[in-house]
């Protein structure tokens, strides 16, 4: 299942191919194929080999022949790949047993969403960045609705699921804030989703969303207690109380 991935991507380095769809369109057939061995033979492993390939494809096109004059046509094909593999895991919810094809559906959207912020920021600017962050935040809310509705409380991949569907949802809802905004607002925005994923927890209990809030509350710990930078976000003003040093230590 790796080696046909190898051998695109190599060929996606050494050769001038500045349109990527014919690489690009056998890699999606790899896809499908994997996805055939994952509904008909069970082999759902392979559902995380195949994002991963995916993946190794297109960072490897992309770190060389990337055009920031012609991005239309690579920015459909990383589309093709996100909705790929986000909506196999709903198409064939039935006869899924195990949750790589959720692991690899919800993953999906952070390694494209990489690729797409890239092509976007480089060709048409970062004015409106934060529109991106904000529209895969809406496919992952919807499949978390999705994935409520589809399946029973009680069910025992339920709360695994709603787990990885939930905290990618908070992922790309807190990144538009330093996507968007610099300096104290990345700091504020990876609080945010730290207290977001443990709100999230008092829902879904996943013991891996304590562990990702703890991470991301103690990076922002380090941000505002050992870099001096923080210091020289802002000229000092006259206001006392009302400055940005209540709100984000706040």
């Amino acid at each position: 299942a790796v080696l046909p991935f190898f051998l695109l991507a190599a060929a996606a380095v050494k050769l001038p191919v500045q349109d990527p769809s014919q690489i690009f369109g056998l890699g999606i057939l790899l896809v499908l194929l994997l996805m055939g061995l994952a509904r008909y033979r069970a082999s759902e492993d392979v559902m995380v080999i195949g994002l991963a390939g995916a993946a190794l494809l297109q960072y490897a096109w992309h770190t060389n022949h990337f055009n920031p004059m012609d991005s239309m046509i690579p920015l459909c094909w990383y589309a093709g790949f996100y909705f790929l593999f986000t909506l196999f895991p709903f198409i064939c919810r039935k006869h899924i047993r195990t949750l790589q094809p959720w692991i690899s559906g919800t993953f999906a959207g952070p390694v494209q969403f990489y690729l797409v912020y890239k092509a976007v920021s480089t060709s048409m600017g970062t004015d409106f960045i934060g529109v991106i962050p904000a529209s895969f935040a809406v496919i992952s809310l919807i499949g978390l609705v999705n994935t409520i509705r589809a399946f029973p409380k009680d069910e025992p991949q339920q709360r695994d699921r709603l787990a990885l569907l939930g905290g990618v949802s908070l992922f790309f809802i807190t990144l538009i804030i330093p996507l968007q905004f610099d300096k104290e607002w990345i700091t504020l925005g990876l609080v945010l989703e730290g207290a977001a994923l443990l709100w999230l927890y008092g829902r879904v209990p996943h013991i891996g969303l304590v562990y990702w809030a703890l991470g991301l509350l103690g990076i922002s710990f380090a941000r505002l207690t050992m870099n001096p930078a923080v210091l020289s976000y802002h000229p000092r003003t006259d206001t006392v109380i009302f400055n940005w040093y209540l709100y984000v230590y706040g």
